[in-house]
């Protein structure tokens, strides 16, 4: 199917090959590490729950995936002892004017929020920026100024087999969870990737979060389901590092810096969905997209109530199939005085989508 794509064929050592064209995107990682409590946090009008907006800008012309720990919720109003459920809260918002990120639903009381920013320019964009250097129809690619922060590269991938919880140390020497943003891709058609907390079985205090490999057909909190996965890790890298020496091709901007270097990889024809158009069950294609790659992203909840039992259970992106996405659910919690019917709540946010198929030769 590559070879129907226009463009610039690039063919890696490893014999995986990307078609170079005007979705070639140089993203960048806005932010990766936990947001901690001494990071500017405010009261977000939830009960013991905070706000932060990101120090970071969305560069202009950029499109962005924001993953947090509660990127959309079910409300609920209070009667007496009871609550029942009053609709629904998208907890990431966006200013245009100031170009910021705010996120809802943050804890104060620990410094382990889990939050990455991903942000990528738009075909628009490229194709409004300078009339110089390499053009893919229209679009002027890595030309503008590099992004504060760096751009972000593919500088880590492997093919992985994860039991249970991924181990960034040992497969990525010198990553961690706060200093990458990792993408996921399997055909195993009854495993995905979801964030889980520390103290997903206890009550213990937050004390890290990891990546662990569940089974779709069970929302039991500890169904773990071994598979293999193709794992790639975006780095930002700062322009001197890509001025390498070797063959390949290198694109400098009109500031004289290396902003493309094709002995490292980078954020090949992103294609974004909204998390509240994924439907949860079922499976769509992210065409033109093969073997659709994302990153652990809970889009939302749903709660349903049974005779005042409320059940909460996150809703998480993972591959259905070789080519398609899905929501699927795990149990998060129960409480009693919850009532209301089945209520589903996802947010508006985009989610980023690569091709593992540009990163990794496939038969």
């Amino acid at each position: 199917m590559i070879d129907s794509l226009y463009g610039l064929k690039i063919r890696n050592l490893d014999g995986s090959e990307f078609v170079f064209n005007e979705r070639t995107a140089p993203a960048t990682n806005l932010w990766t590490r936990y947001v901690r409590a001494n990071d500017g946090l405010s009261p977000d009008g939830g009960w013991l729950t905070s706000k932060w907006t990101c120090p970071n800008e969305i560069p202009e012309g950029y499109g962005f995936q924001v993953v947090s720990l509660t990127a959309a919720e079910v409300t609920f109003t209070q009667s007496g002892d009871r609550r029942y459920v009053s609709g629904t809260q998208d907890k990431i918002a966006y200013s245009s004017d100031g170009r910021k990120v705010t996120v809802m639903g943050f804890s104060d009381t620990h410094n382990f929020n889990y939050t990455k920013i991903i942000a990528f320019p738009t075909i628009a964009s490229q194709k409004a920026a300078s009339g110089f250097g390499l053009k893919v129809m229209g679009s002027s690619i890595f030309l503008e100024n590099t992004p504060p922060l760096g751009y972000a590269y593919a500088t880590h991938k492997a093919k992985v087999y994860i039991t249970d919880a991924f181990n960034i140390e040992s497969t990525f020497p010198g990553l961690t969870i706060e200093n990458a943003v990792f993408f996921f891709y399997t055909d195993d058609n009854k495993s995905f990737i979801r964030l889980e907390p520390s103290n997903v079985q206890s009550w213990e205090k937050l004390k890290w979060w990891r990546y662990v490999s569940r089974n779709r057909n069970s929302t039991n909190i500890t169904a773990y389901s071994p598979a293999w996965y193709w794992v790639v890790a975006f780095t930002n890298v700062q322009p001197a590092q890509l001025d390498t020496p070797g063959f390949g091709l290198k694109i400098r901007n009109l500031e004289g810096k290396v902003t493309f270097n094709s002995q490292m990889g980078v954020m090949t024809r992103p294609i974004t969905v909204p998390g509240n158009q994924i439907p949860l069950g079922s499976g769509i294609n992210v065409d033109p997209i093969r073997r659709p790659m994302y990153t652990p992203t809970k889009v939302g909840e749903i709660f349903s109530s049974d005779g005042g039992l409320g059940w909460w259970r996150d809703l998480n992106i993972g591959n259905l199939g070789e080519s398609q996405i899905s929501l699927f659910q795990t149990s998060t919690s129960q409480q009693r005085g919850y009532h209301g019917n089945q209520t589903i709540a996802r947010t508006a946010t985009p989610a980023i989508f690569l091709d593992a198929a540009d990163y990794f030769p496939f038969p």
